[in-house]
């Protein structure tokens, strides 16, 4: 795997600036995500890179597995063509969020000659204990008048061997085995003497396939078997998650610590909620995970008539409520000119 570095990065700031201007005191905050020309992202100690197919690689900031042990091209869209993200970054969207999760959009497109209409967002979660999350958002609208029914099933494709291959003492399915089939959800793979990452792919909660209409296979891959008919103006929403471990150490001891983090952080794809759904449209079915939260309404009070106005407030009253709405401003950043 080549990859070319470059000094060049879309500059983000930090919420540091407008703690000062309040006079609120913090801790300090991690440094934010960067994103370079080639699609690198830097967020905390890991690496991960988007070219023109989504998401192309998973490794550690300090290039210990920048040339083996590393994530390739997880959960990759397919039916007659794949889905992309454009050109790359160059085309694409990217948000730091509040809490220094990094949002990539990619531009929307023909998926392949189905006659539907697709699109990537992915998220990067900030540094956990539990290692380091992405989520990959499908998209695929028939936008047409008429439905569309698709000959053959929806696929999601995945490689071995780049951290632990099939058949191997470092890769376990979710159901145990060590071997990608029907039932499985997911699957846990890495060199266990330290030689990887260890990576964790999941396409569908605990122990719902192959009844969330989602079957596996030695590829791996996954078809989606229940969803090939788009009726005129669906959207179908698809979502998958890998997550990445960074041994501390490159030995079997390192790699044994890792691949714990990586098992106990399994349990949280029980349940579809928390920190898997942020950023999701709400109200909205995913195939096999079920239908997005809806935040609820705010509650405004209702204040008594007292013929009181915002006058009332006096100076002091509405700086501390400009102030306030201040926090609450979403900064934008944007990727630099190439």
């Amino acid at each position: 795997m080549t990859r070319t570095r470059t000094a060049a990065t879309l500059t983000v700031g930090t919420a540091a600036a407008l703690a000062l201007a309040l006079g609120a005191a913090s801790p300090a905050l991690a440094a934010d995500p960067t994103v370079d020309v080639d699609g690198i992202i830097t967020i905390g100690d890991a690496h991960w890179q988007i070219d023109e197919y989504g998401l192309a690689y998973g490794w550690d900031a300090a290039d210990v597995y920048d040339l083996s042990g590393y994530i390739y091209y997880p959960g990759e869209f397919y039916y007659d063509n794949y889905l992309y993200c454009g050109t790359g970054i160059a085309d694409a969207d990217v948000v730091v969020e509040s809490n220094g999760d990094l949002t990539v959009t990619c531009p929307e497109g023909p998926f392949g000659a189905t006659g539907l209409t697709g699109s990537l967002t992915f998220r990067f979660y900030a540094a956990a204990d539990s290692g380091y999350l992405m989520r990959q958002l499908v998209t695929l609208t028939n936008e047409t008048d008429e439905p569309i029914t698709l000959v053959g099933d929806l696929e999601a494709y995945y490689y071995d061997g780049y951290t632990g291959a099939q058949g191997g003492p470092g890769f376990i399915t979710s159901s145990g085995g060590d071997t990608v089939g029907a039932d499985d959800t997911g699957y846990i793979a890495h060199d266990p003497t330290g030689g990887s990452v260890v990576e964790t792919e999941v396409w569908a909660p605990n122990g719902s396939a192959p009844g969330a209409g989602i079957v596996g296979d030695s590829h791996p891959a996954i078809s989606y078997t229940a969803d090939s008919t788009f009726a005129a103006g669906e959207t179908k929403y698809f979502v998958n998650f890998t997550n990445m471990v960074i041994p501390a150490t490159q030995d079997e001891e390192g790699a044994a610590a890792a691949f714990e983090i990586a098992a106990d952080q399994t349990e949280e794809y029980n349940d579809f909620s928390g920190r898997l759904v942020v950023g999701l449209p709400e109200g909205r079915p995913v195939v096999a995970w079920g239908v997005t939260p809806v935040a609820p309404a705010p509650i405004v009070p209702t204040l008594a008539n007292t013929g009181s106005d915002v006058s009332a407030l006096g100076i002091g009253g509405l700086a501390a409520l400009l102030a306030a709405a201040a926090g609450l401003v979403l900064i934008r950043r944007t990727r630099a000119a190439r």
